[in-house]
C-alpha cells in the first residue's frame, strides 16, 4: 500500500469557495457506481490541492508522480490500492489496459505538466495508461479541474465528460 513518506499538499487547512469546486466535485464522480459517496473526499482533494498551488507548495512544472498518487491517496483512502499504482491487469469498457510494468514508461512522458500543457490532452493520455486499479478518472479529473482552475484566476473550471 501506498503511504505518503513526506508532509503532504493535503495537510493544509480548506479555504477556497465551494461553489464551482463542488460541482466539478459531483461531475466528475456523477458516472462512477458509487457515487455520490466519494464526492465529499473528491471535493476536498480539490480545495486542498488549489491552496497548496496557490500558496506556492508547487509550481506548474512540478507536478510529479508523487502528486498524482497522494490526489489518489486522499480520495481512496479507504481502499487497500490507495495512492498504489496496479500490479494487475485489469479490463476497462471491455478494453485491457496496458500491462502494469509498462505504469512508469507511460506516465514518464505526461510529466511534469507545465503551464502550456494541452490538460484535455494530458488528461486523455492519462486515462489511456490507467495506472490505478480504479479512480483513474477521478484523479485525471481532479487535475484538470485544478490546474484549468488555477489558470483561470478560479473564473472557470474544466471537468472531463466521462
Amino acid at each position: 500500500m501506498f503511504k505518503p513518506k513526506f508532509q503532504t499538499w493535503y495537510d493544509y487547512e480548506m479555504v477556497v469557495d465551494a461553489g464551482l469546486l463542488f460541482l466539478a466535485a459531483n461531475k466528475i464522480n456523477l458516472p462512477h457506481e458509487d457515487y455520490p459517496d466519494r464526492v465529499p473526499a473528491t471535493l476536498k482533494a480539490i480545495k486542498l490541492f488549489i491552496e497548496y498551488l496557490e500558496n506556492g507548495g508547487m509550481l506548474f512544472d512540478e507536478l510529479t508522480q508523487m502528486d498524482i498518487r497522494q490526489i489518489h491517496h486522499m480520495v481512496f483512502e479507504d481502499t487497500y490500492h490507495a495512492g498504489s499504482y496496479r500490479d494487475i491487469t485489469v479490463t476497462v469498457g471491455g478494453n485491457k489496459t496496458p500491462d502494469p510494468a509498462f505504469i512508469p514508461a507511460l506516465l514518464d512522458p505526461l510529466f511534469p505538466v507545465g503551464p502550456q500543457s494541452d490538460l484535455e490532452k494530458w488528461y486523455k493520455e492519462f486515462e489511456e495508461c490507467h495506472c490505478f486499479v480504479d479512480g483513474n478518472g477521478r484523479v485525471g479529473g481532479i487535475v484538470l479541474a485544478v490546474l484549468s482552475y488555477i489558470r483561470s484566476n478560479g473564473e472557470s473550471i474544466l471537468v472531463p465528460c466521462q
